[in-house]
């Protein structure tokens, strides 16, 4: 708070204090913010940042359902070349396995 407004705001209370007395004065006091108005919230800044929030958070879920949609498309891929070499690895193997017990 600037000395300005430290003054403005002693000589405030103190007039307030004259035309109304002690308790009165300290009472109005209170209820003025305790910095220059410029820096008190407005409805209107409230408003503007809740709707900046809702705005990113509609943008995080876009780019989430995004990363999950690669990501099942990633795993799905993957889970069919698994497959591809997997099978032919059972079948390859059963067939070692088959062939050496006739030999023993």
């Amino acid at each position: 708070m600037a000395i300005d407004e430290q003054k403005l705001r002693r000589s405030l209370h103190d007039r307030l204090e004259a035309a109304l007395g002690a308790d009165e004065a300290a009472l109005l006091m209170d209820y003025l913010p305790p910095v220059g108005w410029a820096d008190v919230a407005t409805q209107r800044d409230l408003n503007g940042l809740r709707a900046e929030v809702k705005h990113g958070f509609a943008m995080a879920d876009t780019k989430i359902d995004a990363l999950r949609t690669e990501f099942r498309g990633e795993i799905k891929d993957l889970k069919s070349s698994l497959l591809m070499w997997l099978m032919p690895t059972i079948i390859g193997s059963m067939a070692i396995s088959v062939a050496l017990a006739r030999l023993a």
